[in-house]
């Protein structure tokens, strides 16, 4: 609960177009009004070493993923993703009049 409530903070202080990307050490929807949870849907972690579960996350306002993949272990317990963004054009010349 108190992850979720910490994320709706973080995205009303953010002007679209935004992401917000990181280990949000949640399962389940994020429940951010406006975000789309745009990263990789393959597990990035595994729990206890033994339950593989999805706590890395990309949300985005404005912005369309292009690419979201999960890569290889690397010096961490998480797998890092990668995401390819394009700002919203519409949004972006809403923004610049």
């Amino acid at each position: 609960m108190l992850n979720r409530r910490q994320l709706r903070r973080i995205a009303s202080l953010l002007p679209a177009p935004c992401a917000i990307l990181g280990d949000f050490n949640l399962v389940g929807p994020t429940m951010v009004p406006g975000f789309s949870d745009v990263g990789p849907k393959a597990p990035t972690h595994r729990m206890a070493d033994l339950l593989p579960i999805r706590i890395d996350r990309c949300l985005v306002e404005g912005m369309t993923c292009l690419n979201a993949r999960v890569l290889p272990v690397f010096a961490s317990d998480h797998r890092p993703i990668a995401v390819q963004l394009r700002p919203d054009i519409k949004l972006l010349a809403s923004v610049a009049s």
